[in-house]
């Protein structure tokens, strides 16, 4: 099997938070996408850079939520792609964006 084998499962459709959604009084995002059927976890990335060439948090979960660690207020992007039973990855999903206001920041 090439090594950018990709699964036949669709990637994953975001949920939340909203793209573009500003969060407020918060350090910590509740992120959250749809269950693929056929698929045994997920991978999720998060960064503050839109190309995701500097990661803040990368993941591997057999949820459709992850709550990040305390983050920075910042302007966030993130994704996720399935893996199916054999372990391979769906492409990744659509880039979503949110921007984190903490407790205490205007």
């Amino acid at each position: 099997m090439p090594a950018n084998a990709t699964s036949p499962l669709l990637a994953p459709t975001l949920l939340g938070p909203k793209n573009g959604g500003i969060i407020t009084n918060a350090t910590s995002v509740r992120l959250r996408w749809r269950f693929q059927s056929g698929s045994s976890g997920y991978n999720v990335e998060l960064s503050h850079l839109g190309d995701f060439s500097s990661l803040e948090l990368s993941a591997t979960v057999d949820t459709v939520v992850l709550v990040t660690p305390a983050l920075s207020a910042n302007t966030y992007y993130w994704r996720v792609r399935a893996r199916d039973a054999e372990g391979l990855p769906t492409l990744w999903s659509g880039t979503s964006s949110f921007v984190l206001r903490p407790f205490g920041t205007n």
